[in-house]
């Protein structure tokens, strides 16, 4: 299991959420769900962002870059200038480009932070 999977069922259990439930306040399924706890799928930024605002915590914390549930103020700012960049790119192919780019840096960073 993935980092993000273990992650994500860890929060979801903290809200006793079924995965059906909590696929239903993010518009997926419960497959979908399961499929992210057991690491078999990955989710899209979109999603991460969905999945972090629902459970009140930093995308890093999601992905297992950071044990910090939370942002300062100065990483706020930051991550919402990427997010607000990301949003902007209309081109899906360009956007979904950069999405993996992001996902496999974050990646790099969980794998090197495990490693230290």
């Amino acid at each position: 299991m993935s980092t993000f999977g273990k992650r994500l069922r860890l929060l979801r259990n903290e809200k006793k959420l079924k995965q059906e439930e909590l696929g239903e306040k993010v518009g997926i399924t419960q497959g979908a769900v399961g499929m992210y706890e057991r690491g078999e799928r990955e989710p899209s930024l979109e999603m991460i962002e969905k999945l972090r605002a629902f459970f009140g915590v930093t995308t890093d914390y999601l992905l297992g870059v950071s044990t910090e549930r939370h942002l300062s103020v100065s990483q706020f700012k930051e991550t919402s200038r990427l997010y607000t960049l990301l949003q902007s790119i209309t081109d899906d192919k360009e956007r979904r480009d950069l999405e993996r780019q992001i996902l496999d840096y974050a990646k790099y960073l969980t794998n090197n932070k495990l490693k230290t």
